[in-house]
């Protein structure tokens, strides 16, 4: 860790690795899962909050910036399903590509 900015973005990238894989295992789980179905959308896009926003509440929704960057990590929608499959080789290969975007 270096000096400076260096340890806060180093920070910054690990918790973005962390949301996109912990993401990515809520995108496996089956349709049943609570967990699952407050965070995503039956389509895999993510839920986000109906009609106006409460003052003071934040613009950003993590989990739409995270999905987008899982979606820049993957290339597009179709290679981010691809990834987001049950087996053990699409998760090892989600595992790979989240640690190549981040760094």
């Amino acid at each position: 860790v270096g000096k400076g900015g260096g340890a806060i973005y180093e920070s910054a990238s690990t918790i973005l690795e962390r949301q996109m894989l912990h993401m990515g295992s809520l995108a496996v789980q089956p349709n049943s899962n609570v967990l699952k179905s407050s965070f995503f959308n039956p389509n895999l896009e993510p839920k986000l909050p109906a009609g106006k926003r409460r003052r003071g509440q934040p613009n950003q929704v993590w989990a739409k910036y995270v999905y987008e960057q899982c979606l820049s990590a993957a290339g597009n929608r179709q290679n981010l399903l691809q990834y987001w499959q049950s087996s053990h080789a699409a998760k090892s290969a989600w595992v790979r590509k989240v640690q190549q975007h981040c760094t």
